[in-house]
């Protein structure tokens, strides 16, 4: 019988523990995607949509030769590659990995570790 209930207190417990780190996680809210200054949503309204965007806007602006940067948040590592179509860009959310794959027209793959709980991803977008 104390089995059962030292077996329920765990149970309980981990419950509890869950849901304290969820109401903290909401209560922090998410970082923006921000890109050339620019904001687009946050992570926990729609962050494919808003990286997408992001990137359109950056390609769509773009001088050729020209080096653009992206912010996103570092729990979400970012993978700049380089698609057939230069005006392309399409995202997909890989989830079993957790990377949001970017499949843009860039020439340069890069991403620099900020220290403050994001990264910037870079990208020479001369094509």
């Amino acid at each position: 019988m104390a089995a059962i209930s030292f077996s329920n207190f765990i149970v309980a417990a981990a419950i509890t523990i869950a849901l304290l780190q969820g109401w903290l996680a909401a209560a922090a809210g998410y970082p923006a995607v921000t890109c050339n200054g620019r904001k687009y949503g946050n992570l926990d309204v729609n962050y494919a949509a808003a990286v997408d965007q992001a990137m359109a806007d950056m390609v769509e602006n773009t001088v050729p030769g020209e080096s653009h940067h992206a912010q996103f948040p570092k729990a979400e590592p970012v993978v700049f590659g380089r698609s057939g179509c230069a005006r392309d860009c399409q995202t997909s959310l890989d989830i079993a990995r957790g990377y949001l794959r970017l499949n843009c027209a860039y020439r340069v793959v890069a991403y620099v570790d900020m220290g403050d709980g994001t990264f910037m991803g870079y990208s020479d977008t001369d094509y």
